[in-house]
């Protein structure tokens, strides 16, 4: 009973080791995908610019198509003016086709402005594309660079986290079922810890004294037994001593 209940425990404390090896190890690599969430918010940015500048773009040439149109409609104004005033009789309409025309001409004058206006406005947008996207043809490469230099770094804990879980379901073989997954209860519960030792009446893991009967039978190693305040299971180091006496 004494053996059954000993190699229960220590294959706990090695799942236990285990399990905050492999804790840390998660904790490290967290890190290391939060510098490449990093790095890739940096670079959808610095896309997302690019992006607004090419919208900014669509929208002075969907303008600019615009005002041709109006241009045109114009043009068609002054050429049906000029037609149709050649066969006026009267003084008074050729005053109102005269004004007509006036106004085609003037509002035509004006589009064409505004339209030399966005065409300058638009190649200077257009530059500042080619030089964002050479820049982000840069970035994006150092960026890559960069998460591979980081995920080159991770490799050793991503080997050393496969080599965890191996030797995590080892020694997982050898614990009942049933305490396995209390201790896995346990561990989440508490984090960090679910198996702790207990020396001179002190239980390692919240570092109150248990009861005197409880540590005198901890000390015999024939049962598993639970810290009664923090609900950890306890072992006595010693009877791991003892065994090899």
């Amino acid at each position: 009973m004494k053996k059954i209940c000993c190699d229960q425990i220590g294959a706990l404390i090695q799942i236990q080791e285990t399990d905050s090896e492999i804790i840390r190890i998660n904790a490290a690599l967290a890190l290391v995908e939060g510098r490449i969430d990093e790095l890739n918010v940096k670079l959808k940015s610095f896309s997302d610019s690019i992006s607004a500048k090419d919208s900014e773009i669509e929208v002075l040439k969907k303008k600019l198509k615009d005002y041709e149109l109006e241009i045109l409609e114009c043009e068609r104004r002054i050429d049906r003016g000029q037609s149709h005033i050649k066969s006026i009789t009267t003084n008074k309409e050729y005053q109102a086709v005269q004004r007509e025309m006036d106004d085609a001409r003037k509002r035509k004058s004006m589009l064409e402005d505004r339209q030399l206006e966005l065409m300058e406005s638009m190649e200077k947008l257009e530059a500042e594309m080619d030089s964002l996207r050479k820049d982000y043809v840069q970035l994006e490469s150092f960026i890559e660079s960069q998460k591979q230099e980081i995920l080159d770094s991770s490799i050793s804990e991503r080997n050393e986290l496969d080599g965890l879980s191996s030797i995590r379901q080892n020694a997982a073989r050898v614990v009942e079922p049933p305490l396995l997954s209390r201790y896995d209860r346990i561990l989440k519960l508490v984090g960090g810890r679910a198996v702790a030792p207990v020396e001179r009446s002190i239980c390692g893991g919240c570092h109150m004294n248990i009861p005197p009967q409880m540590f005198i039978e901890l000390q015999r190693c024939k049962e598993i037994m639970y810290c009664p305040r923090c609900h950890r299971i306890i072992y006595w180091a010693g009877c791991f001593k003892d065994d090899n006496d």
